[in-house]
């Protein structure tokens, strides 16, 4: 059931890696994080709706970050507190369930979905073989460590990615292979940078995106966006955080828009999704949808992302997407079995927890 507490007592805590923080950063490293504008308009929109609100960056202060976790503890009102998760990390497998694994352990409320989820679908192979199992349309695809994993007989073109980045990084138009001398180069290069390339059949038509909301199993998905780009490919040179100089067109024919609706609330039930999710697909010369990817830390900002886009288009303004997402965090800590382990801690002296 929803929490029955008051709005004047709730406390939102963003957590928050922020681009501009750290610019002496590998911009790699960088990429899928938020701007500070879009984290200062965040703030303003959560405090909008009634909530007490405070950012925590914890790639800049680690132990303001436990100090933070430790008073929520202490304070006895862990109910009314939740963890607004936009943390994304960089290079490990794990890096968009960092903040899920805390919330679920220490039995505090969290924004979007739980740390297992978020693993799978930061590794695209994994979930487009779950996808594929389903019998959703997806084309060829396998992933190497190696470079003297690549099969000697390849149908090309074919496109090649990072199988576990996110916000286009580490692609190009040079990732569009016609040839072996090409493919043995940039696979090289994928390798050395992020240790493992996605290697797909390409598709040549258009780039689609959309958004599912909710909590396991009750899912609404917006309207289906093409992605209208000054490119050969969606890449990172596009998705900037300065500005958004793609376009989104809610031009879908209808059955192929429901089609893809359909399609994509089913992977949000496999993955057991909580929140939102943004889902990417893209469509062959044929005009016939494949899905590419599910993103469960989408981007959130109100100047550059595509999701509150898409949920503009369907539901309501950018603080009823705001809303929707602290809504549905309070709903799964207070209906999902994760949370029972780390609940149990308050039924046990919590104010030595961190005592050494």
């Amino acid at each position: 059931m929803p929490c029955q507490c008051t709005m004047d007592k709730k406390k939102v805590i963003i957590v928050a890696d922020i681009h501009d923080s750290l610019p002496s950063l590998n911009p790699g490293h960088r990429q899928e994080w938020e701007s500070q504008a879009s984290i200062d308009f965040l703030i303003t929109t959560i405090s909008s709706l009634g909530y007490d609100s405070e950012l925590v960056e914890p790639k800049k202060s680690k132990i303001k970050m436990m100090d933070r976790i430790k008073n929520i503890l202490e304070e006895d009102n862990i109910e009314n507190t939740i963890l607004f998760n936009l943390v994304e990390g960089f290079t490990s497998r794990n890096r968009e369930g960092y903040i899920p694994s805390l919330g679920e352990f220490l039995g505090i409320p969290f924004t979007g979905s739980d740390a297992y989820a978020q693993a799978i679908s930061l590794d695209k192979n994994l979930v487009k073989l779950i996808v594929k199992n389903a019998k959703i349309p997806t084309k060829n695809f396998y992933c190497i460590e190696d470079i003297q994993n690549l099969p000697l007989t390849i149908r090309f073109p074919i496109f090649l990615k990072p199988n576990g980045e996110g916000s286009s990084l580490g692609i190009s138009s040079v990732n569009i292979i016609r040839n072996r001398k090409e493919l043995e180069f940039r696979a090289q290069e994928i390798l050395a940078g992020f240790g493992s390339v996605l290697i797909e059949d390409f598709l040549s038509g258009d780039d689609l995106t959309l958004g599912v909301f909710g909590n396991y199993p009750n899912y609404q998905a917006s309207a289906v966006a093409k992605i209208i780009y000054p490119d050969l490919v969606y890449s990172e040179e596009v998705k900037t955080k300065d500005s958004m100089p793609e376009s989104l067109a809610f031009c879908m024919p209808q059955r192929i828009g429901e089609k893809i609706q359909k399609d994509s609330i089913h992977i949000c039930k496999i993955l057991k999704v909580s929140g939102y999710a943004r889902l990417d697909w893209k469509c062959d010369e044929f005009g016939n949808p494949f899905f590419l990817e599910i993103n469960l830390t989408p981007g959130l900002s109100a100047y550059y992302s595509s999701l509150p886009i898409c949920y503009e288009e369907s539901f309501g303004i950018y603080s009823d997407l705001i809303k929707k997402v602290l809504q549905f965090g309070y709903e799964n800590y207070n209906t999902n079995k994760i949370f029972n382990y780390g609940r149990l801690e308050k039924k046990i002296e919590t104010k030595n927890y961190f005592s050494i």
